[in-house]
């Protein structure tokens, strides 16, 4: 049985996506679900819960509640062993809804809906907690969903499929990230295969979303890759990581939702492979700026100028767990990598708990979650000494219910 920390006003909830379709080594295994932690914000201590949701599919994305009282998971029935395809007579992917128990974390299953696409990449849950986006990365398209009162899902509301041939080797429409913003109003979509970021309309009160008009999305340079997606507190900067590109671009949005480029920054080291920034995140206060790198195994910091959202490169910060822990053995470079590595390389995602202090990063080919400390007054980051093992780590996110 495990020992909770004792004081549970002081902890938030860390839980983990995996992919569980592939053995994440002889001793881990293969994955069995959604895995949780307790982490103690004044020390950043952490201790397992184990596994808290047993799933099918892997739960390869999350999102909770803003009371932190409801985590959602995608149901993702992709398998890298066909090239992230979903794998033959894989289950039809979708998305379930959890209830979190505030004294010990455990999860409650509610309900799971239809994700009407394949592969679902990102899901979002806006500031009213009554409706969840989804963007599904081989369905082409963007599902809204009407959260019930007690935080199961309801039917599909809207069903948007992009429209487009693009650039890339998988051709067509791939919708990867998305964010609401923190007014409330607009929901921003980056399309991967497109080359596009797209904006929404959003209505709260019906949980629908339409097109900005008469611009609806902004086109990137061709082969750039957007991925994810990270809105300034201000709600007047967004912020774009692309995948393939390697950078981070800096948009404005107009009264109409237009989005229009304003800076264009490397979010990698020089003379490093561009491909493979994964996820971006602006500190709660609107002064930092994150975006990670999977080959590289680093988080970029760059500082915000309150004037007008510029970016300046502060550094990189090594986030894999063999640095974290302290054996900084060097990472094999790109070309020294299998193919099978390049596609588990490094941290497919990161986040923080409610404090910004504790910083999580999952990274997938090492089968474990490094943990760093932010600094909130220069924005860097530190290790803590501390990784803990979890088999294939898509996804990571820390929830406080209230």
């Amino acid at each position: 049985m495990t020992t909770l920390l004792s004081n549970v006003h002081a902890a938030d909830f860390m839980y983990v996506g995996t992919w569980n379709n592939v053995q994440a080594s002889p001793q881990l295994g293969f994955s069995k679900g959604v895995y949780g932690w307790q982490l103690d914000k004044s020390s950043g201590e952490v201790k397992p819960l184990g596994v808290v949701a047993k799933t099918v599919t892997s739960p390869d994305s999350l999102a909770s509640s803003p009371d932190g009282r409801y985590l959602y998971v995608t149901e993702y029935n992709g398998c890298v062993c066909t090239r992230s395809w979903p794998f033959p007579g894989a289950p039809r992917a979708g998305v379930s809804a959890y209830a979190i128990s505030p004294t010990d974390g455990s999860l409650t299953l509610l309900n799971s809906v239809d994700g009407l696409g394949d592969m679902p990449a990102e899901i979002g849950v806006d500031a009213t907690g009554k409706t969840l986006a989804l963007a599904n990365y081989y369905g082409g398209n963007v599902v809204t969903y009407r959260i019930e009162r007690d935080g199961r899902l309801g039917p599909a509301v809207n069903n948007i499929h992009h429209v487009g041939a693009g650039s890339h080797e998988s051709a067509g429409p791939h919708p990867h990230g998305l964010a609401f913003s923190h007014d409330n109003r607009w929901l921003f979509v980056t399309d991967q295969g497109l080359d596009r970021v797209y904006s929404y309309v959003f209505d709260a009160k019906t949980s629908s979303i339409h097109p900005a008009s008469p611009v609806p999305f902004i086109q990137l340079e061709s082969g750039q890759g957007p991925r994810n997606i990270a809105v300034h507190p201000n709600n007047k900067w967004i912020y774009v990581d692309t995948e393939e590109g390697g950078r981070v671009y800096l948009m404005s949005r107009g009264a109409d939702g237009a989005l229009t480029a304003q800076q264009s920054v490397s979010a990698i080291p020089d003379g490093t492979m561009q491909l493979g920034t994964a996820q971006v995140h602006v500190s709660p206060d609107g002064s930092f700026l994150y975006v990670n790198h999977r080959p590289n195994e680093n988080i970029a910091v760059f500082s915000i100028d309150q004037n007008n959202g510029r970016l300046a490169l502060i550094g990189f910060t090594p986030s894999s767990s063999r640095a974290v822990i302290g054996n900084r053995a060097p990472v094999p470079s790109w070309k020294e990598k299998t193919l099978w590595e390049k596609v588990e390389t490094g941290a497919r995602s990161f986040a923080w708990d409610m404090t910004a202090t504790w910083v999580a990063s999952a990274n997938l080919g090492e089968n474990s979650v490094a943990l760093l400390k932010r600094n909130p007054t220069t924005g860097k980051l530190t290790s803590t000494g501390t990784a803990v093992s979890v088999p294939q780590p898509t996804y990571a996110i820390f929830v406080s219910p209230k």
